[in-house]
């Protein structure tokens, strides 16, 4: 596991190395192109939202994640549309993006199986790759 972990902050830091220190509206958006997320999807503007909120309280529940997100926009979008479109964009990236970024944050499992991951698993993990981005990145 802790070579994954390794593989992956490599990853992350060699992807993001002209994005300055604790910019993480701009390593979210280099991590999702490169993973093969279209920017013209909601799901998109949802996921980069919502893990930009997951690295500020990474305690907070998904249901209220994916509301505070909703209400960005407008009151009309609720958190059922948000987590659908987040679904949908994560679900189009992992049948088109390259299976090489993608194993950086989501290895084969002890079956050597491709498991495309959760909303849930998704968020969490790149925002604490994120958060771990930032606070060991040199100036």
């Amino acid at each position: 596991m802790e070579s994954v972990v390794n593989d992956t902050i490599r990853y992350v830091i060699k992807s993001m190395r002209h994005i300055r220190k604790g910019d993480i509206s701009s390593a979210i958006l280099v991590i999702l192109i490169e993973l093969g997320f279209c920017p013209q999807s909601d799901g998109f503007g949802h996921l980069r939202k919502a893990i930009s909120q997951r690295c500020r309280d990474p305690d907070q529940r998904f249901a209220e994640l994916y509301a505070s997100v909703g209400k960005m926009y407008t009151p009309e979008v609720g958190s059922f549309q948000v987590e659908q479109a987040i679904r949908s964009a994560i679900s189009a990236a992992w049948e088109s993006g390259s299976r090489e970024n993608w194993a950086c944050f989501f290895p084969k499992d002890r079956d050597g199986n491709w498991k495309k991951p959760s909303n849930g698993e998704f968020i969490s993990r790149l925002a604490c790759m994120l958060e771990l981005w930032s606070s060991c990145r040199e100036e």
